[in-house]
């Protein structure tokens, strides 16, 4: 088949939503470890890793689409607990027809400051590391007018050079951090001068919760504050917070701290 969806689950993070929707058109491959519950018209193909950083290996295989796929045209890969509609496969086919490298823009973060405030509203950087973030990308001159936003819980690629180098640097990006891979994607679009197609239709896709997630902390918004206060001082910009993040990531009252506002 010129056309693959394939997913990733690693260390039981999720499960395969029962609601999916299965195209005869479309070939489905999911790498996983460990024990997980097979269901759907899945080949399962189990990778025996030394890796025990699973957050790496699953971004391993998302993003080394190149190494690890089986030979084909296009390649489709979606989050573990995305639910693929019918709408989605019909979207894809139309897609690949016209672009070759396609990636879901996200729905709340606009900005670098957005992207930044929610790798600390998750509790996987402190406000020190958030800082030195922001110091490396200043020593890098990196070009924050043209940040954007991608949800790379979606992306549709050709399989060709100029996608297989796109995948090679964001790799690269994403070692210097090791922690999520949407500002990595940004930093090698702007290096490249290569930007994929942003895909806004909703509801090609339905999500479901993980069944593992990450432990966030209570942050205050005095912390907030000084930390978006102090990326535009490092940027020399006034650049936007999207409130909606908080929002977006379910953020209650206990979790953020307004007392200490």
């Amino acid at each position: 088949m010129n056309t693959l969806i394939y997913t990733v689950n690693f260390g039981q993070y999720d499960s395969i939503p029962i609601e999916n929707f299965y195209s005869n058109k479309i070939r489905y491959i999911c790498f996983y470890n460990g024990e997980i519950k097979k269901r759907g018209n899945w080949e399962y193909v189990k990778i025996n890793s030394k890796e025990t950083d699973y957050k790496r290996l699953s971004r391993n295989y998302k993003i080394n689409f190149f190494k690890y796929l089986p030979e084909h045209k296009n390649s489709i890969y979606i989050d573990c607990n995305r639910v693929i509609t019918e709408k989605l496969i019909n979207y894809s086919l139309k897609f690949f027809k016209n672009y070759s490298f396609g990636v879901l823009k996200h729905s709340v973060r606009k900005t670098l400051v957005d992207e930044l405030i929610d790798w600390y509203l998750i509790s996987i950087c402190s406000e020190e590391e958030i800082i030195k973030i922001g110091e490396y990308l200043k020593k890098i001159k990196y070009d924050f007018e043209k940040h954007y936003c991608p949800h790379c819980c979606l992306l549709l690629r050709e399989n060709n050079n100029k996608n297989i180098n796109f995948s090679k640097l964001w790799w690269k990006n994403f070692l210097k951090f090791n922690k999520r891979d949407q500002l990595p994607f940004t930093l090698s679009s702007i290096a490249l001068k290569y930007y994929p197609f942003l895909i806004e239709k909703e509801k090609l896709i339905i999500t479901r919760k993980h069944l593992k997630t990450y432990k966030k902390k209570i942050r205050s918004l005095k912390k907030l504050e000084y930390l978006i206060h102090k990326l535009n001082d490092l940027f020399g910009k006034k650049i936007q917070f999207n409130s909606k993040n908080l929002e977006w990531r379910d953020f209650t009252r206990k979790q953020i701290n307004i007392h200490s506002y």
